[in-house]
């Protein structure tokens, strides 16, 4: 491939500020009016010399996502695949990740409850046992869970 290619320099370009996934990218070039050719060498260049991979992003915003704004598997699940990232791949993603890592969910929404705790602590308990497990839920875990971290809670 030409280093002259203006497709390969703007998608170099962009992938000098960000991650991006194959779908992310393609959409991007896209917008840029390249050829759909183009594009497709472009893409099957960068994933040839290992500077796009969908199961490393998806690695990457795993981590990222349970360290810094943590929701439920399932959530991040969902957020994958609108990215454009195929299942088998955030599958690979997840397990890798738990090897290296481990996944607790209950940890993260214990650790989650008692943040909101502290911020709503000037609430009735009831108000701030509905407020919590609103907030929980939207962070995608299940009830069940929830439970049983409000249940530690209570001991």
């Amino acid at each position: 491939m030409e280093n002259n290619n203006p497709s390969l320099k703007s998608a170099l370009n962009l992938l000098k500020r960000r991650w991006y996934t194959v779908h992310g990218l393609r959409q991007k070039l896209e917008l840029k009016k390249f050829l759909p050719d183009e594009i497709d060498q472009t893409i099957a260049f960068l994933i040839d010399k290992k500077m796009l991979d969908d199961i490393r992003f998806a690695k990457y915003w795993i981590k990222d996502r349970l360290n810094f704004r943590p929701k439920s598997k399932y959530l991040i699940n969902q957020e994958l695949l609108q990215k454009g990232i195929a299942k088998d791949d955030i599958e690979l993603a997840w397990v890798d990740y738990e090897n290296e890592n481990g996944l607790d969910e209950e940890k993260i929404v214990l650790e989650l409850a008692i943040k909101k705790i502290k911020i709503t602590k000037n609430l009735t308990p009831e108000k701030q046992k509905i407020r919590l497990i609103s907030y929980l839920m939207r962070k995608g875990f299940s009830y069940d869970l929830i439970k049983k971290a409000l249940a530690k809670l209570d001991q």
